[in-house]
C-alpha cells in the first residue's frame, strides 16, 4: 500500500477541501484533491477515534491511490496527519444501506466502540487485506476509523505536596508520614482513586511533571513507573516501606492517584455516554482478575495504595468534613 502522495497534499486543511471542492475545477490539481471530500457527522474533537464514511465513487476516482481501498486511508492520513493516528477498522456496506454512516456518527459521537461496530451494524463487513487492494466500487460505501491522535486519557491526576507540608500531623491522624498523607488528600478531593505512584524530588521536577500528568499525557505514568528516560529520572519512587517513613523537609512529594471521573472504556469524564455498551467475555475477565488481585492485597504497590474506608471516616470527622 506504500505509495507517494505530491507535497501540496498533506497542506490542504480538511475544511477547505471540503467548503471548497465546488470551486477546484479553476485549480489544475482540482479533480485529483476534490474526490477526497467524504460524507458524515463532523467528529467530536478528542475522542478516542475518528471515522469517515466514504462513498465507492469517491474511493474510486482518486487517482493517485488507483482507486484501492486501502491506500485511501493513507490519503485521509496525509489531509490530517495531526488527528488521524493508525486505522483501526475498514469495513464496507452496501450503498442503498445506511449503516456506514450511522457507524460513523455513532463513533464520532463516542456512543459506539470500534470493537462493537461490526456487531451493532448487520450491513457492514470488515475488509481484508485482500479486499483492501482492490478498487472501490459504486455499489459499497467504505467506513474508515482511526486512533484519534487529538485524544487524551485523563486516568490520572496528581499534586505536588512539598515535605513540611506532608510531614505534619494532620489532625493527629497522619503522623507526618509521606504514606498517610494519601489518607488526607482523599479525604479532601472526591475524585482521588487509588493511589498509584508516590515519588520526591525538586519541586520544579515534580511541578513539570505533575503538570504533564494533569495534561493526560500517560506516557509520562509509565516513564514514572518504570523510572525509564528523562521523566523516570527527575522522580525517585517512594516504595511501601519509605511512604511509612516521615517526610524529608527538603524534597517535594508526588501524588499520582486513579481518577475516579474516567471512564477507560469510552475514555471520557462522568461515567458511561447515553447507551451503554456489553463488554466483551476478555474484558470481563480482565476484569475479574484484577479484582482477585486486589482482593489478594499481593506486591508492594497494593499495600502502598490500599486506603481503608475506615481510615478515611475517621480522618473526615477530625477535619469536621
Amino acid at each position: 500500500l506504500k505509495f507517494v502522495l505530491p507535497q501540496a497534499l498533506p497542506s490542504l486543511g480538511w475544511t477547505a477541501l471540503v467548503e471548497t471542492q465546488n470551486q477546484f475545477a479553476m485549480v489544475s490539481l482540482s479533480r485529483a484533491f476534490a474526490v477526497l471530500a467524504t460524507f458524515g457527522a463532523a467528529p467530536a474533537s478528542a475522542y478516542q477515534s475518528i471515522a469517515n464514511c466514504v462513498p465507492g465513487s469517491v474511493v474510486k476516482g482518486l487517482s493517485f491511490t488507483d482507486g484501492k481501498v486501502g491506500a485511501y486511508a493513507i490519503a485521509l492520513q496525509a489531509i490530517l496527519p495531526s488527528t488521524y493516528g493508525d486505522l483501526q477498522l475498514l469495513a464496507k456496506s452496501p450503498a442503498s444501506s445506511g449503516d456506514c454512516l450511522a457507524a460513523a456518527n455513532g463513533i464520532n459521537s463516542n456512543l459506539v466502540l470500534v470493537n462493537n461496530t461490526l456487531d451493532k451494524f448487520d450491513d457492514l463487513k470488515e475488509v481484508g487485506m485482500l479486499g483492501s487492494l482492490k478498487k472501490g466500487t459504486e455499489e459499497e460505501n467504505y467506513l474508515y476509523v482511526f486512533k484519534n491522535k487529538d485524544f487524551r486519557a485523563y486516568a490520572h491526576l496528581s499534586t505536588c505536596v512539598p515535605g513540611p507540608v506532608a510531614g505534619t500531623d494532620v489532625a493527629g491522624q497522619t503522623g507526618g508520614k509521606v504514606g498517610t498523607y494519601a489518607i488526607l488528600l482523599k479525604a479532601m478531593i472526591s475524585s482521588y482513586g487509588d493511589l498509584e505512584y508516590l515519588g520526591k524530588g525538586t519541586v520544579s521536577n515534580c511541578l513539570e511533571v505533575s503538570n504533564m500528568l494533569n495534561e493526560g499525557n500517560e506516557t509520562v505514568f509509565k516513564m514514572l513507573k518504570d523510572g525509564k528516560g528523562q521523566i523516570g529520572s527527575m522522580m525517585d519512587e517512594v516504595g511501601f516501606l519509605g511512604s511509612l517513613k516521615k517526610a524529608d523537609k527538603e524534597k517535594t512529594y508526588l501524588y499520582v492517584f486513579a481518577n475516579k471521573g474516567w471512564n477507560s472504556t469510552y475514555g471520557v469524564m462522568d461515567g458511561f455516554p447515553a447507551e451503554t455498551e456489553d463488554k466483551g467475555g476478555d474484558e470481563e475477565e480482565e476484569e475479574e482478575e484484577e479484582e482477585e488481585e486486589t482482593e489478594d492485597g499481593e506486591g508492594e504497590e497494593s499495600e502502598q495504595g490500599k486506603v481503608t474506608e475506615e481510615a478515611e471516616r475517621r480522618l473526615k470527622q477530625k477535619l469536621l468534613i
